[in-house]
């Protein structure tokens, strides 16, 4: 959740296109994790 919040923090164009990729793969480690 620290990620997201970082991600969320610094809405940049280039953090927008690493966030869409980054959301899928952390979602799933996140879900795996919990």
């Amino acid at each position: 959740m620290c990620i997201f919040a970082i991600l969320q923090g610094r809405r940049k164009k280039i953090h927008k296109i690493f966030y869409k990729a980054f959301s899928n793969i952390l979602i799933f480690l996140h879900c795996d994790a919990f």
